[in-house]
C-alpha cells in the first residue's frame, strides 16, 4: 500500500474560484437567468479588480524601471571598479618586498572591497528580480482579464443566438 501525501492543484494561479464558478454557470443550460446575471456581475467585479491591479503593477513597474535606469548601471560599474581594485590590492599582498603584516592588511582590504562589490551586485540583482516578478504578475492578471472577456463574449453570443 502506497502512501501518497502530494498535493495537486489544477487551477490557474491568480484565478479566483468565483471566476471558475461563474464561467461554469454561464455555460450551463440548467442555470436560471438569475444565477446567470449573478455570474456576470461576479465576472465584471473580478475584471474591475484585475484591471485595477494591472494599473497598480504598471505604475510600480515605471518606478522600478526608473530605479533600474538610475542606479543599476551605476552599481554594476562601481562593483566592477571595486573588483578591479580588490584584485590589484591582492596582488600587492603577494608582492616580492611585502612584509607579512602588510600582506595581511592588503588581503583584509581586498576582501572588504570584494564584499562591497558583492553587495552592490546583489542590490542590482534584487531590482532586476523585482522587475521580472512585476512583469510576470502583469502577464498573469492580463491573462485573467482576457479569460473573463472571452467568457462574457461567449455568454453574449449565446444570448444572441438563442
Amino acid at each position: 500500500m502506497e502512501n501518497n501525501n502530494e498535493h495537486y492543484h489544477y487551477g490557474v494561479r491568480g484565478m479566483k474560484w468565483g471566476i471558475r464558478k461563474a464561467s461554469k454557470t454561464l455555460s450551463s443550460d440548467k442555470a436560471t437567468s438569475e444565477k446567470k446575471e449573478k455570474a456576470v456581475a461576479s465576472l465584471e467585479k473580478h475584471k474591475a479588480k484585475a484591471t485595477k491591479k494591472v494599473a497598480k503593477l504598471e505604475k510600480e513597474r515605471t518606478k522600478l524601471q526608473g530605479d533600474y535606469d538610475r542606479n543599476v548601471t551605476k552599481r554594476d560599474t562601481k562593483a566592477r571598479s571595486l573588483k578591479i581594485q580588490a584584485a590589484r590590492t591582492r596582488r600587492k599582498a603577494y608582492g616580492r618586498f611585502t612584509s607579512e603584516k602588510k600582506a595581511g592588511h592588503y588581503l583584509f582590504k581586498a576582501d572588504k572591497l570584494d564584499a562591497q562589490a558583492e553587495e552592490l551586485l546583489a542590490r542590482s540583482e534584487n531590482t532586476k528580480a523585482k522587475i521580472a516578478s512585476n512583469e510576470k504578475y502583469q502577464e498573469l492578471f492580463k491573462k485573467g482579464i482576457k479569460d473573463i472577456d472571452t467568457t462574457l463574449a461567449k455568454k453574449g453570443r449565446k444570448a444572441i443566438n438563442g
